[in-house]
């Protein structure tokens, strides 16, 4: 069972409190990590007026906290096709039981760069 993620009573940003790097003097925020060690964390969401389920997946460094984030994906919401948050920090990807067939599509959103 994966620890959800809030907002840090030390340092104000959203990760698993155990891991804030306020905590871990010696690494800050990355500075002098080489990111060896990784969690992540799945929350799997289903959206019941759709019959759908999407994947929220997130990953940081264990050793000082730093989020990652998804790159060469767009940004935005589907039903169809992976995609990230506007900060890259989520991936959330449609999933469904094997063997289940495809719904009829689905709307999403896409985030356009200006």
């Amino acid at each position: 069972m994966s620890e959800r993620w809030n907002t840090c009573t030390d340092c104000g940003v959203t990760h698993s409190p155990a891991l804030c790097p306020d905590r871990i003097p010696e690494v800050k925020r990355g500075i002098n990590c080489v990111h060896l060690d990784f969690a992540v964390h799945a929350d799997v969401n289903r959206i019941e007026d759709k019959g759908a389920f999407m994947v929220d997946i997130r990953v940081e460094c264990l050793t000082c906290g730093l989020p990652f984030e998804f790159v060469g994906v767009d940004a935005g919401l589907s039903f169809a096709q992976p995609m990230a948050s506007v900060d890259g920090q989520i991936l959330r990807a449609p999933l469904r039981p094997k063997g289940c067939i495809l719904l009829p599509a689905i709307p999403g959103s896409k985030v356009k760069a200006n």
